[in-house]
């Protein structure tokens, strides 16, 4: 089990910590590959860029 930081509820906003391997970071990555995936599949594609 992973512990968050914060309430938990707040993981991609407040509590989001922009560091590779961080339970927060690796569930981005989750949300970004699963709307890439649907957009893929649509026909339509999406660049992530980090500015």
């Amino acid at each position: 089990m992973t512990t968050l930081p914060g309430d938990g509820h707040a993981v991609l906003t407040l509590d989001f910590v922009d560091e590779e391997g961080h339970p927060t970071y690796e569930a981005l990555q989750k949300v970004i590959a699963y709307f890439r995936g649907a957009l893929h599949s649509n026909g339509q594609t999406i660049e992530i860029h980090k500015d």
